[in-house]
């Protein structure tokens, strides 16, 4: 069954040493985006985060909001960065010399500018251990949002499928229009060609030739299987375990140019009216389909 990248999920897991709170919201996006919002001191695990959640999640703009909090006090440190401190002190009192305004002489407008100067850290964390909590925290989140997903894409397989049915519906009638329409023309062409020999000689032969070239070029029987064996092939996809979103979107591209194609071969009224309907189902389906994974 196919997944939405569209998803969102919460987890929050309490010990008795820490707090992990997270949120993770993904929107669709061609390739595999993960942002991370996390704490300074998680940055060693940063890399880790990502594999784990590009591992889960193949697509999407994915935005993950993680706090995780020590719940033994002793464990926290906050520590200035003196050196940073004296940079951003000098750098700051120069501009001010050069433009002839007033030096910083307060500590507060210092850590309002740059608040970076003071940084908290966990104690005597081990990071192994940490990972270890971590890891199995974000596999519950993940699991929460792949639910959603797949609800999401359960949605969207049954209104793609609509579209689908209504599209070949209209492929049917497509079917059933071309061999009457041929006719028509070979009625048609017959009149205009007795017609045309009772004013001047004709070489019948050559006409013979010129009308079967016409009569082909009227033919639409092979675009119109081309656009069943899609039509198969997208449904196949729809049931498929597996990523199928950049594979549904070339099936759109393909079943457009299909119908492209009838639509500058058909010069009657019906079958025009025909493709133009057959284009807004397949628009409607591709618009559904930049939500699959």
């Amino acid at each position: 069954m196919i997944k939405s990248m569209t998803t969102f999920a919460k987890w929050e897991e309490l010990n008795p040493t820490w707090l992990f709170k997270a949120e993770l919201k993904s929107v669709n996006n061609k390739f595999c985006e993960v942002v991370l919002r996390i704490p300074r001191w998680l940055t060693p695990l940063e890399d880790q985060m990502r594999r784990l959640v590009q591992k889960r999640m193949c697509r999407g703009r994915i935005e993950l909001n993680i706090q995780m909090e020590g719940l033994n006090q002793a464990t926290n440190l906050v520590n200035p960065d003196m050196e940073m401190a004296k940079a951003y002190l000098n750098a700051s009192n120069r501009i001010a010399r050069a433009l002839g305004l007033t030096p910083l002489n307060d500590v507060r407008y210092l850590l309002n500018l740059f608040p970076g100067l003071i940084r908290t850290q966990e104690n005597g964390t081990n990071m192994n251990e940490l990972w270890d909590l971590l890891s199995k925290a974000l596999s519950n989140l993940l699991d929460q949002a792949e639910q959603m997903a797949l609800l999401e894409g359960e949605a969207l397989a049954k209104d793609v499928l609509e579209h689908l049915n209504r599209l070949k519906a209209l492929l049917q009638k497509t079917a059933e229009r071309a061999p009457i329409r041929i006719e028509e023309a070979k009625t048609a062409m017959k009149r205009r060609l007795e017609a045309l020999a009772k004013e001047m000689p004709v070489d019948e032969y050559r006409l013979a030739q010129e009308c079967l070239i016409l009569l082909d070029r009227m033919d639409v029987s092979e675009e119109i299987a081309r656009a069943f064996s899609h039509i198969s092939q997208f449904e196949a996809c729809l049931q498929a375990n597996e990523p199928v979103g950049r594979k549904l979107d070339f099936l759109c591209q393909e079943l457009l140019r299909e119908v492209n194609t009838l639509a500058s071969k058909c010069a009657d009224v019906e079958m025009s009216h025909l493709t133009v309907e057959m284009k807004c189902e397949i628009e409607k389906i591709r618009e559904q389909v930049q939500n699959v994974v």
